[in-house]
Formats: structure tokens, C-alpha cells, sequence
């Protein structure tokens, strides 16, 4: 299974989640209200799961509220894209088929 790496990135009043997609970086900015932006990071993501599973890995030590929100989000978004990609197999929506035990994701 392919690691995606996320760190938590702070720009002036800014503080965002940077999630690294071969080239094609994303980012879901915890300080203001966007849900636009959360969606096409979010499509972005499922585009990404047709060629298979993938796990995104917070690799911050940031010990404050929003490392810790943002750690709890990647884990969730973890479970979720997991379940995604399960349906999306069942359905036979991805290229490359990799079994993949939803339970055995990181929480």
C-alpha cells in the first residue's frame, strides 16, 4: 500500500493541512471556513484511489489543538477513503485490485 505524507503547515493566521500527492499537493486549511476547497481535495483523493489503495501518514509533531485535529482528521480520512476504496473494488471502479482490510488501517 502507497504512504502519502501530511504535515501541518502554518502560514501567518493560516494553519492548514498539506496533504503530498505526487506532485499534485493539496491542502485543507483548518482557519477558515471553505468547504469548496475541502471537496476538490477530497475528489482528488478518490481520483488517486482508482489506481489503488493508499494511507496518508501525518508525520507532524505538532503538540498543539491543531496537531491534534489534524492528526484525528488524517486518521478518519484514513478509515473513510479505506471504505471508499472497498466499494469502489466491489464495483470494479479501480485499475489495479489490492486487498485491503479496512479494519487494519492506522487509527
Amino acid at each position: 500500500m502507497d504512504t502519502i505524507e501530511a504535515t501541518l503547515e502554518t502560514v501567518g493566521d493560516e494553519v492548514a493541512l498539506r496533504i503530498g500527492l505526487l506532485g499534485d499537493d493539496m491542502k485543507i486549511v483548518f482557519t477558515e471556513d471553505n468547504s469548496r476547497s475541502v471537496k476538490q481535495t477530497f475528489n482528488k483523493l478518490l481520483s488517486r484511489l482508482k489506481s489503488g489503495c493508499f494511507k496518508i501518514e501525518f508525520v507532524s509533531e505538532d503538540p498543539s489543538l491543531f496537531g491534534n485535529v489534524a492528526r484525528e482528521y488524517v486518521n478518519q480520512l484514513n478509515r473513510e477513503l479505506g471504505e471508499v476504496f472497498q466499494e469502489m473494488e466491489r464495483h470494479s471502479l479501480v485499475s489495479r485490485t489490492i486487498p485491503v482490510d479496512v479494519k487494519q488501517l492506522p487509527v
